[in-house]
């Protein structure tokens, strides 16, 4: 795949033979005889080996080959597995080496740390907590991200109908644009419905491909704009204060998207592959999930009879009645007895890719480095934007092809109509422009939060913008109408209001931060072949002060770990998880080897499944940190990892 380099990613178990070998196939020293840079790898481990580097014991490495049974055991069985391999050590006819630990994984987190792209398996962690039978469907490997974790069969040729390559279709809520779990609710209900349909419309140029799929029909929906989330509800990644927010949150995506996919199953029945699930068997995320993650979360099951009388609702930010929950929802072990009976549409619904969310400025560069607007693209692209504006009727028009750097194309436009503009000035002196049907967060006298339209508003109402600042409104002024439109790509959006952009409106494209990641700075100037973008977080005129970058605090690779494991203990699937370094807090500016595996080994320990990138602060881009180690404006070079879209959103 010309696009990345690296657009396959090698699995290999840390026990192998050739292992000392493979884990500097991707480093810059060498030669091109020796190294092969264009692939990426992820090194499978499991409880044994990390336990063998804390007592400072070895690791025996085999051929695959001279010890039977081992690598299927590897997946399928811990206890057999740690069984066979102590046998086979104790076996003097095998040939093995036997290396210590300290030094193996030692080279393991060197070679991350160089390169960034050495990935972390932990193989027990996917197979004990997935929703996969692991004796029936065992899961080997990953994907190019590591948030995706399916079973697969091997083909013997392209045509072999036994033969299983795993596909699945990746989805994502805005989480921090939710409003409620009623609203979650019935999101989710849409997005099953949408995917599920689109798998019978999907082209597989390998009968693998869809053999597998009509097997499992894995759908993979995540989360964007955590960060935003976590800032406005007073959280921070570093200090552990969001863990309970996120293990309650993903609870509840969870258990939305579980009883969508079984209603859809008593509408068009069970996946075919559901004897190999261990949903058919009852067992839900609670009864697979890493208890030391758990405990860390320090909550029962949210939506038990036995959790009290309030339920909190992490999107509304407000205490609901339980009862009212249980009236219109239902019951963790309700839904448990019609899955038992009816089976679920789909073997996986969750997983936590990487995301990019973007938003422009109003110049926009073309594919031959001109600077144009969004009106004047318009204009080139046949459409005569008075006229439509005139004749006010919503409609979607195309348009004449125009190409974007990056050769994105605009093909399509969309008018939303005349709206009301309002112009909402608050007790603090800052004025803001929204259209009448914005939404704003409004704390009532008895302290509950609710939300209200813009043109619904009246004076000295207590506005909600984040969990610690709400500013009384002093006025709210009906300034007059504008014309709104939606321009896409195939990748993006822009609005044009009145000839321009128009930034102060509820019309303008939703800027997000990436899945589950913060950002590294307030403003972004992300480069990459596609050219410049400026990408600036969310909500930052009231929550600049609530974000917190990954070199924000020493303990802040733990805490990110943390919110993972929260998140884990109830996805399906796995999570694109980056570790951060910044290497300005150690002796020397070099980050010690000790400090990457105690990173690690707390993920296993926590259940974490899988591990990401490696990052390293480039100090010249983000020189200009405030106290949460937010910059002002940086400059970062992108990778174009998965650009493909293979597991990107």
């Amino acid at each position: 795949m010309a696009v990345r380099g690296g657009a396959a990613t090698l699995f290999y178990p840390i026990w192998h033979g050739e292992v000392e070998n493979l884990l500097v196939l991707k480093n810059n020293r060498g030669v091109e005889e020796n190294r092969v840079r264009h692939l990426d790898y992820g090194v499978q481990l499991s409880k044994l080996f990390y336990s063998r580097y804390l007592h400072q014991q070895n690791i025996t490495l085999f051929s695959p080959s001279d010890v039977p049974g081992l690598y299927d055991a590897f997946f399928e069985d811990q206890e057999k597995f740690v069984r066979l391999y102590t046998m086979y050590e104790n076996d003097a006819s095998i040939p093995k080496k036997s290396v210590p630990a300290v030094e193996l994984l030692g080279t393991l987190m060197q070679e991350r740390a160089q390169t960034g792209r050495v990935y972390i398996m932990n193989v027990d962690n996917v197979n004990m907590q997935g929703p996969f039978d692991s004796i029936k469907a065992p899961t080997r490997m990953s994907n190019l991200c590591l948030e995706i974790a399916l079973p697969t069969k091997p083909l013997n040729d392209i045509n072999d109908p036994n033969g299983e390559i795993a596909l699945c279709t990746l989805a994502a809520f805005n989480i921090s644009r939710i409003d409620s779990f009623n609203e979650l609710m019935e999101l989710a209900d849409i997005s099953i419905r949408a995917i599920d349909a689109l798998l019978e419309y999907q082209d597989f140029p390998v009968l693998a491909g869809r053999t597998s799929t009509d097997k499992y029909r894995n759908i993979g929906i995540g989360v964007i704009n955590f960060a935003h989330f976590l800032a406005k509800n007073g959280k921070k990644y570093s200090d552990g204060s969001a863990n309970k927010l996120t293990y309650q949150t993903f609870e509840l995506i969870q258990y939305a998207l579980l009883k969508a996919s079984n209603n859809l199953a008593k509408e068009k029945g069970k996946f075919l592959g559901w004897e190999n699930s261990r949903y058919s068997k009852g067992i839900l995320p609670q009864d697979r999930a890493n208890q030391n993650a758990v405990k860390l979360a320090n909550t029962g099951i949210q939506l038990e009879e036995s959790y009290g009388e309030k339920f909190y609702d992490p999107f509304l930010g407000a205490d609901i009645k339980l009862e009212n929950i249980h009236a219109k929802h239902g019951t963790w072990e309700q839904l448990r007895k019609s899955i038992l009976t009816h089976g679920l549409r789909n073997a996986t619904l969750t997983a936590l890719m990487p995301s990019e969310c973007q938003s422009k400025d109003n110049e926009m560069l073309m594919v031959d480095g001109s600077v144009k607007t969004l009106g004047q693209i318009l204009v080139d692209g046949g459409i005569d934007v008075q006229m439509y504006e005139d004749l006010g009727v919503q409609q979607r028009l195309d348009i004449k092809p125009t190409m974007l750097a990056g050769d994105r194309e605009v093909c399509s436009v969309y008018y939303n109509g005349y709206v009301p503009v309002y112009e909402v000035e608050f007790e603090d002196g800052k004025k803001y422009k929204f259209t009448g049907n914005h939404l704003l967060k409004v704390k009532t006298v008895d302290g509950v939060e609710t939300f209200k339209r813009v043109d619904e508003l009246t004076e000295e109402d207590d506005i909600v913008f984040d969990q610690k600042l709400s500013v009384l409104l002093k006025s709210v002024t009906l300034i007059g109408h504008e014309h709104t439109w939606d321009v896409s790509t195939s990748d993006e959006q822009y609005v044009l209001s009145n000839g321009a952009l128009s930034h102060n409106t509820s019309s303008q494209i939703s800027n997000a931060t990436n899945g589950m990641e913060p950002p590294r700075g307030l403003v972004t100037v992300k480069q990459s072949k596609d050219g410049i973008l400026r990408q600036v977080a969310p909500d930052i005129e009231w929550l600049a002060s609530s974000y917190e970058s990954p070199w924000a605090s020493p303990t802040y690779n733990h805490g990110a770990i943390s919110i993972i494991a929260m998140a884990t203990c109830w996805i399906d699937q796995s999570a694109s998880l980056n570790t951060n370094y910044d290497p300005t807090r150690y002796e020397g500016d070099k980050l010690p080897v000790a400090e990457m595996m105690d990173d690690i080994i707390y993920a296993h320990w926590l259940g974490v499944k899988t591990a990401y990138y490696h990052n390293t602060r480039d100090i010249g881009a983000d020189a200009n940190s405030d106290q949460n180690g937010v910059t002002a404006e940086i400059v970062e070079a992108v990778d174009d990892s998965c650009e493909s879209g293979a597991c990107k959103i």
